[in-house]
């Protein structure tokens, strides 16, 4: 948990004045760079402290279910984050109902975790990603390697025997279908219980350089799958393992799914898997790399890039609660591991939860932040196996630890050394009455947020609480978890506190209300986090010292986990909370509440009235909780810039108080951009897509959630409205499809000919790129003609998919891998990526950007008073950018490279003294920067070939300005490529014709490249999903052309290549 007390941090009330004086100095100061390291000197520094924030119920949204025992995600290479859940209905959001139950099911998650309003889950089924079989018993994770998924599953020789004898597979069509290694589940046995892949970057990228052999073998751990020497005897042989094993495959070997291919380490504990000596082909040699007798269960290994670091959480058993929250770390895969967090969560302040996994989804602030997954616990809660989600925090900062026996006594605590288990010489003791406490003594080396936690046991069967306090300031009411059970004795609570430079005090004491009598302290440590708010930035109001009317009252005792000194309640018709706040900014803002209500399942609150200013904007729909557990709502309301009132008024008697505990005002430009590229949207999602004329609804083996629209009335059409820079049209093709003519905000831009010989289903008709960023409209409308081979009109819509800026992994233009020079200016203006951007118009001004990858995309603004730029790649000029446009253009794709090697790049801008003669002024600006992992060769590489009257010439707007092109009908252009997919990249125009499509001699599609508009760059083709390897994409002009066009022009600007 995250406790902010604004009394106590002026660094980010500073930062905010820096930010809006333009303060460059100041401004820099607050962005620290950390210093240049080796990746050995990076690997030599452990994650020293780890810690947990708020922890968000998923089904708490409105409209959104889950249900599933376990919860883990990966992230393949275009960013989407692929989801597993076992042995439940799975997740969905309201659109689309839910489905029936299945041991194990895909799910795909949108948004990002900070936003629980827009972060949402929805199940793959067939046709699509998808794992229904019964049959297959449970799952681990899903990664995608090289292009194909694999995701180990299980074939149990009996009913009873559930995590033994693996079974690996693969599916090279996205999860359309699936390939079974015919030997893994034979060679593994028992020996092996639940494998699970080592998760590297996106799509199984390695980092770059390469650590442990990442770039050439693929990791799997597994705990043990033998009866070993457990107390407990489980009928599923999944908990209470003894040991975890290791394994490895080479990346070219994975794709024949044959285990006689796997090494299996034999180091033992602390040995080096550098050695080739260390690994064996015989599985019996195997030895383990970490080992805790009889509380081992399945590990989620994931490598922290940033941090040089491999983290791991272990799930365990929801029948031995509470569950405990274990992380570990480790330099390498082999280890050795130590775990560094060792905390248990509370049957009831926490819901019980349990099967905790790691994801390296979603990784913020250069790698000191994470998030993991969770299952509500059947045994404990209503709330049963349902979807959880928090935040982790870790450092790798020096560790103090405190002994409690060496702080100050409160009351009547004492000294003891009784227990077992403790360190140093004792512990304090006697939390018997309010006021009774003890306070530990932190001096910091600097300001800034600090994991602090301490360590504690409660002997007592009941849970208990202890108010915690830093500086004086009461920060939050922490449980205290009934410690003599299954896990282990001793536990600990760690947290994100802000500490100040020096001296500072950290107290734990009862309160009023607070009761802990058999509480035992052990120590406090802490550790350096980050000087800047490692969640998102905005001021926080608490609800205890907000304007109380109405008959709502304040409190303390009622709920754990609050921040600050306490809450507020409501219940009586009438009784309100009015908070006065302060934006400094005019613009659109997310409202955050931290609240709780009820005790049901999936109920609303529906009665709360949210006022600004006095004017009620709407009623809030508070889900319902459960057993008082914290959750967050989250609203969009636009303020302008100054003092404002905002105010919860029950307009009715619920039955049941509404807790508030506090509000957060964050500007909807500060909130990090979702991962994926592109966002699906179905065609029957409820108010995302309209129908106009004659269509009709179906449903269809091999579509996108088995259901689509269709119509063959000439003028009937589909529309869809987003808010993104790209959009896809996903459809059919068949023999008795005709033509669509497809708009862009009201434009005509593209005929669509969705004619082939034979049915191809989930097929990208239409994408259009590099849109403005902001709110469009597509429109798919039928025509009344058709390709003179089909049978009849018809044209479908399966789903759109919408784009944000770029399609890959981007960072800011305060990312602590962009250095400045002097000249530079950080400043904030909404419309840029997180709404920041630096400028200069000083001429020989630079800056430098570094990263890891095969392309970068420099994105920044246009505008009258904007000059020109140099650009190098790697010290190497490459290109003149002239950043001149007569309006002013944001979020503008300014300079783009692809087809590097992969590894460690630098990409440098610099600032020229000339610029457009209609220019006022030579300003360059950067806003953001999109890491590329594709390939893309240019219309000149060797790799094309090209038959007929070709010609190659240069144009400014195409790639790297050259571009090759005909207008004779059955030339040809042919590209042979190494991957999974490729694109197409060319203009169209009025004076463009049509063109077949190949892919490996077999015509996949027919585009018509005309439009009335000259636009460059535009993705013309595309497909994914290929068998690794290589493939030949033929194109090849036709004869014919639309009506409106003058020629029959095809061009060829560049192919990019899905690895």
């Amino acid at each position: 948990m995250l406790n902010i007390n604004e009394s106590v941090h002026p660094v980010r009330s500073l930062k905010r004045l820096c930010k809006l004086a333009l303060v460059v100095v100041l401004t820099i100061s607050l962005w620290p760079v950390s210093p240049d390291k080796s990746a050995a000197q990076q690997q030599e520094q452990p994650i020293t402290m780890v810690a947990y924030g708020d922890v968000h119920y998923y089904d708490s949204q409105a409209g959104l279910r889950s249900m599933g025992d376990t919860w883990s995600a990966t992230v393949t290479a275009d960013g989407t984050v692929l989801g597993q859940h076992d042995d439940g209905i799975g997740i969905w959001d309201g659109d689309y109902g839910m489905r029936s139950f299945l041991n194990s099911r895909m799910f795909r998650l949108q948004g990002v975790p900070e936003d629980p309003s827009a972060f949402r889950g929805s199940d793959y089924v067939d046709g699509e990603l998808t794992v229904d079989n019964p049959a297959d018993g449970y799952h681990s994770s899903p990664y995608e390697v090289d292009g194909v998924l694999y995701i180990w599953s299980f074939a149990p020789p009996n009913g009873i025997v559930a995590f033994h004898n693996p079974v690996l597979r693969k599916s090279t069509d996205g999860g359309l279908t699936w390939t079974t290694s015919a030997n893994s589940a034979a060679l593994l046995g028992t020996k092996f219980g639940w494998p699970s892949f080592y998760q590297y970057g996106p799509g199984g990228i390695a980092p770059s350089p390469a650590v442990d052999g990442s770039d050439e073998y693929v990791y799997m751990l597994s705990p043990s799958g033998g009866d070993d020497s457990a107390t407990i005897v489980n009928p599923y042989h999944i908990y209470y393992r003894d040991h975890y094993y290791l394994m490895r495959v080479k990346r070219t070997d994975l794709p024949s799914l044959d285990a006689t291919k796997f090494e299996f380490y034999k180091g033992g504990i602390g040995g080096d898997g550098s050695l080739a000596l260390n690994w064996s082909a015989n599985v019996d040699d195997v030895t383990p790399i970490y080992t805790d007798v009889g509380k081992l269960a399945f590990g989620w290994p994931v490598y922290n890039a940033a941090l040089q670091r491999y983290v791991m959480t272990s799930m365990m058993s929801w029948d031995q609660t509470p569950s405990p929250f274990w992380v570990l770390e480790a330099p390498h895969p082999w280890g050795p591991w130590t775990k560094v967090y060792d905390h248990q969560f509370t049957k009831v302040t926490t819901a019980g939860l349990t099967h905790f996994a790691v994801t390296q989804a979603y990784q913020r602030n250069n790698g000191q932040k994470m998030w993991a997954f969770a299952s509500g616990d059947a045994m404990t809660q209503p709330s049963t196996y349902e979807f959880h989600y928090m935040p982790i925090y870790l450092t790798q900062s020096p560790k103090t630890t405190i002994e409690a026996e060496n702080a100050t006594a409160l009351g009547g605590v004492m000294t003891a050394s009784i227990k077992s288990g403790y360190t140093g010489g004792g512990y304090r003791t006697g939390f018997t009455n309010v006021g009774d406490g003890v306070t530990f003594q932190l001096n910091a080396v600097q300001s800034g947020y600090h994991i602090i936690s301490f360590k504690y046991a409660n002997t007592n069967s009941s849970e208990g609480q202890i108010s915690v306090y830093v500086n004086g300031v009461k920060q939050t009411r922490a449980p205290v978890t009934s410690t003599e059970q299954f896990w282990g004795s001793w536990t600990e609570d760690a947290r994100v506190y802000y500490l100040n430079e020096g001296n500072n005090s950290f107290t734990l004491k009862l309160d009023s209300g607070d009761a802990s009598p058999e509480l035992m302290v052990d120590h406090a440590a802490f550790a350096f986090l980050q000087t800047d708010n490692p969640d998102l930035e905005g001021a926080v109001y608490q609800s205890e010292a907000a304007t109380l009317g109405g008959g709502a009252i304040s409190g303390s005792t009622d709920l754990i986990n609050y921040r600050g000194s306490g809450y507020a309640r409501l219940q009586a018709t009438g009784s309100s909370t009015t908070f006065n706040i302060h934006v400094p900014e005019t613009g659109e803002y997310k409202l955050y509440t931290r609240y709780t209500y009820g005790n049901g399942q999936h109920s609303t609150l529906s009665n709360v009235a949210l006022k600004v200013d006095g004017t009620k904007l709407k009623n809030i729909s508070f889900g319902t909780t459960y057993y008082r557990k914290l959750e967050t709502e989250v609203e969009t309301i636009s303020l302008s810039a100054g003092t404002h009132t905002i105010a919860f008024q029950a307009e009715s008697d619920s039955g049941q108080p509404l807790y508030l505990d506090y509000i957060q005002l964050v500007s909807s430009g500060d909130l990090p951009a979702a991962p994926e590229a592109w966002t699906p949207v179905d065609d029957s999602a409820t108010g995302r897509v309209s129908y106009s004329g004659n269509w009709l609804n179906n449903t269809n083996d091999g579509y996108w959630r088995q259901n689509f629209h269709f119509s063959t009335v000439a003028g009937s059409y589909a529309e869809f409205k987003f808010n993104g820079t790209g959009v896809q049209w996903i459809g059919s093709t068949n023999n008795d499809h005709g033509k669509a003519d497809v708009y862009i905000d009201g434009v005509y831009d593209r005929t669509v000919d969705t004619y082939t010989s034979s049915w191809h289903k989930q097929q990208v008709l239409y994408s259009r790129t590099g849109l403005s960023r902001g709110t469009h409209t597509i429109r798919v409308q039928v025509r009344s003609d058709k390709n003179a081979s089909s049978s009849d009109y018809y044209t479908d819509i399966d789903a759109f998919k919408y784009a944000s800026l770029g399609s890959y992994p981007r960072e800011d233009d305060r990312s602590a891998s962009a250095s400045y020079s002097a000249g530079w200016i950080s400043n904030r203006s909404s419309g840029y990526e997180q709404n920041t951007v630096h400028y200069s118009n000083i001429a020989g001004s630079s800056m430098e950007y570094e990263f890891t990858g095969s392309g970068i995309e420099w994105i920044g603004s246009m505008n009258n008073d904007h000059g020109k730029a140099d650009v190098y790649m790697d010290g190497l000029w490459k290109k003149t950018v002239d950043t001149y446009s007569p309006t002013w253009k944001k979020q503008q794709v300014l300079f783009a490279i692809g087809g590097l090697s992969y590894g460690t790049h630098t990409l440098r801008i610099e600032v020229r003294s000339d610029k457009n003669a209609s220019s006022s002024d030579y300003f360059s600006d950067v806003d953001s920067f999109v890491r590329i992992p594709y390939t893309s060769k240019d219309d000149s590489a060797t790799e094309i070939v090209y038959t007929g009257s070709w010609v190659s010439n240069t144009s400014a707007g195409y790639m790297n300005e050259s571009v090759h092109y005909t207008n004779a009908p059955g030339d040809k252009a042919e590209f042979t490529f190494q991957g999974t997919g490729v694109q197409w990249i060319g203009g169209t125009n009025v004076d463009h014709g049509i063109t077949d499509v190949y892919i490996d001699g077999t015509l996949v599609r027919t585009v018509d490249t005309y439009s009335s508009t000259w636009s460059r760059q535009q993705i013309l083709f595309e497909i994914k999903g290929l068998t690794p390897g290589s493939h030949t994409l033929e194109l090849r002009l036709r004869s014919d052309k639309h009506a409106s066009s003058t020629d029959y022009y095809m061009d060829v600007d560049a192919f990019v290549v899905y690895p």
